[in-house]
């Protein structure tokens, strides 16, 4: 079963963070193209069926699992992406009305 498990950072982390996240996700890719690989040359010289179906049905899920974590990522940046970008309005406007203020 997964489930979801959230945690806070600064904002300024929130880049590395999602990149500590696609970096895993890269050594499980490697990880699983390993097996695949060796998969694939079992059932060259040895067809053993029934261990392959097993193997390949727990690769596609593992990979599911990456497909995820990118998901996640995505929606993690999109959120930190309008976050600074609101940011930068408020002190846009701060700073517009500092200057009206010193103008009066």
């Amino acid at each position: 079963m997964r489930v979801n498990v959230s945690y806070s950072v600064e904002l300024e982390k929130v880049p590395t963070a999602v990149a500590n996240v696609i970096t895993q996700s890269l050594e499980d890719l490697k990880t699983i193209e390993f097996q695949l690989e060796n998969t694939a040359k079992k059932l060259k010289n040895d067809p053993d069926i029934s261990k392959s179906l097993t193997k390949i049905d727990s690769l596609r899920r593992d990979m599911a699992k990456i497909d995820v974590a990118l998901m996640e990522s995505t929606k993690i940046l999109a959120g930190y992406q309008q976050v600074v970008a609101e940011q930068y309005l408020i002190q846009e406007d701060d700073g517009e009305v500092a200057e009206e203020k010193s103008e009066e």
